[in-house]
């Protein structure tokens, strides 16, 4: 048994979001990325979406046999693009602090991160909701990106 209680805590501190280098795909300024959990071999292993530079937001599925399935789903203006780059501009990388500290954690569930890109190029953690709980910046910045690429990828399901 404690060998389950030690292998549990060890498989959170992995889950749980930190200060560590996201790597995004050339010209994507925003991300929202969510990983199954434990799923059949057929479910996508990583699926979200993206909004590129340009103003393009497309919908992503990976699998594990290195399929990536894409699809155009809307173009922002070019004003709105501006607003996400100037929102994202200052951020830098901290890591992330679960909302509520008594919240207990649970295996097996799927991840969501929320990331953007800063003015220096580096792909920053805004949120995320990992072992069934919820992680955020402390000092908030930035949160406008997330609740963008929220309604982003529920339009994305439609």
């Amino acid at each position: 048994m404690r060998l389950i209680a030690r292998l549990a805590i060890a498989l959170s501190a992995l889950t749980a979001p930190s200060a560590f280098a996201y790597t995004l795909p050339a010209h994507v300024i925003a991300q929202v990325s969510s990983g199954a959990g434990f799923a059949p071999a057929t479910f996508p292993v990583q699926s979200g979406v993206r909004i590129y530079d340009n103003g393009t937001v497309e919908k992503f599925e990976l699998y594990r046999d290195g399929r990536a399935v894409t699809a155009p789903l809307a173009t922002l203006a070019a004003d709105r693009v501006q607003a996400i780059l100037r929102l994202s501009k200052d951020l830098d990388d901290k890591k992330l602090v679960k909302e509520d500290a008594d919240a207990p954690m649970c295996m097996d569930a799927p991840g969501t991160t929320y990331v953007a890109v800063n003015g220096q190029g580096l792909a920053v953690a805004l949120e995320g909701e990992f072992g069934c709980n919820r992680y955020v910046r402390e000092d908030n910045t930035g949160n406008q990106v997330p609740a963008l690429l929220k309604g982003l990828q529920s339009l994305s399901w439609l």
